[in-house]
């Protein structure tokens, strides 16, 4: 290919220069000779044209390389079904983090939270796996792979025959081929589809029926466009996320409140320390499949430890208040979801999920249990964040166990409720 783009460009500079050098032999006073018309088309045909596939395919290679792989994923599913996999998680993690143990014993705090997280992730990479890649495929079974090898062998002969009759035969033929494919992936998506529905009327909890019906309506992946505050569009990757970054920077941040430092006062042993049951009672009530933050460490990981993890998350948790040394719970991966039925393209049109460290969750749950019976009193009947048996579908239920109770007694019932704009989801 290179060699080709050499040979182009040297005639192209001869053309060039012939032409240059006999212009003025052949030149009218109205315009351009004929040389230099002569050039000007070579010099297009032979450089600029090729230059523009050169550069259509030197970019499409770019954007390809710009695409860095991902990092595999856990296999939960192994974890949470196999006994076998689950003790194997178990037996390893024991083992590294009492490895851990004897070789950093004067470590600092991050440090140790480090190497803590380190022996989670390969416990559970050597005992459940990774998933797989799943991207989505065209379909394609043995039938269909005879089929389209046939009808590529009826277009090389429909191409290589000068038969007009034998070529109407041929492209008839290969029209049925062709017309017995598609009927055989329509058949075969019919099953796929009817094996969802059937998953989800199967489905025996409210995860699972979710899990089923994403996967009913999974759809193929866009390239996510993104407008400034001008309202020009963007499509780049880095482009429109530095957009939705700067957006959400600014509801965030504010510039005018002076920033609130991690600790107060000097370095103490705390009044209270956490215990390991503590940590225990908070890891058992994380839930399952939920997505984990920047440190990539699922709810189960945690869930499903040793209680030598939950020794070493409290000395860890403790020493964070003794030593005043963060162990970057606060960071948090925001991810920007289009909200339905509404226009692509503005930044507020996004709803914003923060995932937050599994760490930091299971901190917050023990914080919560804390302060629980000194807040529970003074909280209204009607408050339902962060109280137990006061979930979101709960609520709902309330609602319209109301409504029909309004309905059924005629009676009337006042519902206040606040519209949020821009709700945060953690």
């Amino acid at each position: 290919m290179l060699k080709n783009l050499i040979i182009l460009l040297a005639l192209a500079v001869f053309v060039v220069s012939v032409a240059t050098a006999d212009a003025d032999k052949d030149k009218d006073d109205d315009g351009p000779s004929r040389l230099e018309a002569f050039a000007a088309k070579a010099l297009y045909n032979t450089v600029l044209v090729p230059m523009m596939y050169l550069g259509a395919a030197f970019g499409k290679l770019w954007h390809t390389k710009k695409n860095t792989p991902k990092t595999p994923k856990i296999n939960l599913a192994n974890l949470t079904s196999s006994k076998v996999c689950l003790d194997q998680y178990k037996t390893g993690l024991n083992e590294r983090l009492t490895t851990i143990e004897q070789d950093n014993n004067n470590s600092t705090v991050s440090d140790s939270w480090t190497n803590v997280q380190q022996a989670i992730k390969e416990s559970a990479k050597t005992s459940a796996g990774v998933n797989t890649c799943n991207k989505q495929k065209r379909i394609a079974n043995d039938t269909i792979s005879e089929l389209s090898n046939r009808q590529k062998d009826l277009r090389l002969q429909i191409q290589n025959t000068d038969n007009e009759e034998r070529k109407i035969k041929l492209r008839n033929e290969r029209n049925r081929v062709l017309h017995t494919i598609r009927k055989t992936i329509l058949e075969q998506r019919n099953e796929e589809l009817e094996k969802k529905v059937q998953k989800i009327n199967e489905a025996n909890s409210d995860n699972a029926m979710f899990k089923a019906v994403k996967l009913l309506n999974q759809k193929h992946y866009e390239n996510p466009s993104m407008e400034d505050s001008s309202g020009k569009l963007f499509i780049n990757p880095n482009q429109t996320l530095e957009i939705v970054a700067n957006f959400f920077k600014e509801k965030f941040q504010n510039k005018d409140l002076a920033s609130i430092a991690s600790f107060q006062g000097i370095p103490r042993k705390l009044n209270k320390p956490f215990t390991s049951e503590e940590v225990r009672k908070s890891l058992e009530s994380l839930k399952n499949n939920r997505a984990p933050g920047g440190d990539e460490i699922s709810g189960e990981l945690l869930k499903y430890g040793t209680p030598l993890l939950h020794k070493r998350i409290v000395n860890i948790l403790n020493r964070v208040f003794e030593e005043h040394e963060t162990i970057n719970i606060n960071s948090g991966e925001l991810i920007a979801v289009p909200k339905p039925g509404k226009p692509k393209g503005p930044p507020k049109n996004l709803r914003h999920i923060t995932l937050l460290n599994t760490i930091r969750k299971a901190l917050s749950i023990i914080t919560l249990h804390r302060i629980r019976p000194h807040i529970e009193e003074y909280l209204s009947h009607s408050q339902s964040g962060f109280r137990p048996e006061r979930s979101t579908s709960d609520v709902a239920w309330t609602h319209k166990w109301l409504a029909a109770k309004a309905k059924k007694e005629d009676v009337e019932i006042k519902i206040t409720g606040i519209d949020i704009q821009q709700p945060s989801t953690q």
